[in-house]
């Protein structure tokens, strides 16, 4: 989590997937997975999330990855880190993941308030 790390990559940052999802990285980027170690001899400290990590940034180093726009969007609680994740489908690159827009962003967030109340 550095200052080349794009949106989508510090919204992924610290989540956890089952082994048989694809990664879903982008051109140029530099994410890796780790496996998660939960044997009773492992004395791993836990990963921090990228959204967790995001809200301890000062708010210039916010605006910097993710602009006015989108900062403004996620102070006001219209859309969460998470939800600058696109996810999209190739056929030649598989499944990628980059930044959304505002407006994907916010679809993103609508879609996740709806499902988790039909969910509750």
């Amino acid at each position: 989590l550095d200052s080349r790390s794009c949106a989508a990559c510090v919204a992924m940052h610290g989540t956890e997937h089952p082994l048989d999802e694809p990664m879903g990285a982008h051109p140029n980027c530099r994410c890796t997975m780790l496996p998660i170690l939960r044997e009773a001899n492992v004395d791993a400290p836990p990963l921090t999330s990228g959204e967790a990590e995001f809200s301890r940034w000062p708010a210039d180093r916010q605006l910097e990855l993710v602009g006015p726009s989108k900062l403004a969007a996620i102070r006001a609680g219209d859309i969460t880190l998470p939800d600058l994740v696109r996810v999209r489908t190739s056929p030649l690159w598989g499944q990628t993941r980059t930044v959304a827009s505002l407006p994907e962003a916010l679809a993103n967030a609508t879609h996740r308030r709806v499902g988790s109340r039909a969910a509750a």
